[in-house]
Parts: structure tokens; sequence; C-alpha cells
């Protein structure tokens, strides 16, 4: 298993939203926070929730993260995150992610949106849109072909 300083779930599924999402509906998505020139344009902050679970003895995370879907208006806010919510629902088990920082690419078993919506207004320019998604991920980069 890779050491957990250069592992990040986050950032691996953050590379699952941007693929199976729409740009046109979701201009940005990304791992961390989002600029305020992002959260303008409307987009996706993905962070981690809590601790995932490791398996003991395979080399699977079961990570619990927070996908905070931020836009100017409470109509776009509610656009990207049904989308994305729907998306990531069809999404069929066993894919590929890449992690940007590393590029190594992970195998992503299982999506599962665990909670949401949750919409309200964030500040006095955005309005944010709350999913929680819980994944089964493997832990160690799949080899080149």
């Amino acid at each position: 298993m890779p050491p957990f300083s250069t592992f990040s779930p986050a950032e691996v599924f953050t590379s699952v939203v941007r693929a199976y999402t729409d740009p046109t509906v979701v201009p940005y998505v990304v791992t961390g926070p989002l600029s305020n020139d992002q959260q303008r344009a409307g987009g996706i902050s993905i962070m981690d929730s809590g601790a995932g679970r490791q398996e003991l003895y395979v080399p699977l995370i079961h990570p619990r993260m927070q996908l905070r879907c931020v836009a100017p208006s409470l109509e776009e806010v509610e656009r990207i995150g049904r989308h994305t919510g729907f998306a990531l629902d069809a999404i069929p088990g066993r894919v590929e992610a890449v992690q940007q920082s590393t590029g190594d690419t992970y195998l992503v078993h299982s999506i599962f949106v665990s909670g949401g919506p949750s919409g309200h207004m964030d500040s006095d320019e955005t309005w944010e849109y709350l999913l929680f998604v819980e994944a089964m991920m493997g832990t160690i980069p799949v080899p080149p072909a």
C-alpha cells in the first residue's frame, strides 16, 4: 500500500467526478477549496469527511468524502448538485481514476451517494449544496498497460 502521505482518496475521487459530470453543468471540480472566481462560475470542492475505514487483509479503503457544490444562485447550485448526484449513481463498478499529483491510477470499485442534498445560502454571494459520498477504492496503483 502506498504511504498515506502520497495517497489521497479525495484527489483520486476528483478525477472520477470530472470524468462523469458534464463540464457545461459543472465547470470546476477541485480537491480542496474553490477560489472566489470558481465559486462565482459554479463548481465542486471535494474533501475527505472523516477517517476512511481500511480493510485489514486487502489493499482497500472505504473513504467518506464531502462534495461541496457552490454557485451564485440556488437554481445553479441545485442543478450542479442534482446532476452530480445522478451522474455518480450511474457510474459502473470498477472505474480507473488518476491521482493528479502523482500520476498514479487507482481502481474505484464502488460509489454510494450517502447524504444530501442540503441546499442553503453559503454567503451573500453564493449558495451551497452538500453531497456525501462513500466509496471503496484500491490503495495500490494499477500497473501501466
